[in-house]
């Protein structure tokens, strides 16, 4: 995984459990991640959950290596809308390879990619995501990345540089 200030750091979660990546409580924003387990060593991004005021987008592999991996995407537990309540848009692209798609709130754009293999011609069983700030979160954050969030806040009112708003878990 990718901070804020751009530097990539090893983040392992137990399969299975929804973590916290980042959140802003008083702006009702948050985004985590659940985790599958590709091997007893290694545990790969399965879902990603957006939540921005009433809304929650769910981003998800589904499948098995066995009957292929796909990908789901649906907007407060239905189908999805263009344009939800608040603010929040969802944009659905389908096309191979990579697969993505993309939710946006007023302040932050989420893009999350299938990956592809190509020598298989098939998806892959994780996903990757770029996360963009529109505009600054409201403090205090927290989760995995609001400590390089805060750093990189800081570092652009002292002039410092940086002032990198993107990050996350690889190209999306």
């Amino acid at each position: 995984m990718q901070g804020f200030d751009g530097k990539p750091f090893d983040y392992y979660a137990a399969p299975g459990v929804f973590r916290l990546l980042l959140s802003s409580v008083s702006q009702g924003f948050s985004l985590r991640a659940q985790y599958g387990a590709r091997s007893p060593t290694v545990a790969v991004q399965r879902s990603l959950e957006l939540k921005s005021g009433s809304n929650t987008v769910l981003v998800s592999i589904t499948g098995s290596a066995a009957s292929g991996w796909g990908l789901a995407v649906t907007a407060n537990g239905g189908p999805v809308a263009a344009s939800l309540p608040g603010g929040v848009k969802v944009t659905v692209n389908t096309f191979q390879p990579p697969v993505k798609r993309r939710q946006e709130a007023s302040f932050a754009r989420l893009t999350a990619s299938q990956r592809w293999n190509d020598v298989k011609n098939t998806p892959l069983d994780f996903l990757n995501f770029g996360l963009t700030l529109l505009a600054p979160l409201q403090q205090p954050v927290a989760g995995v990345l609001g400590p390089s969030y805060t750093a990189a806040v800081r570092r652009t009112q002292t002039g410092a540089g940086g002032g990198r708003r993107g990050c996350c878990g690889g190209a999306a």
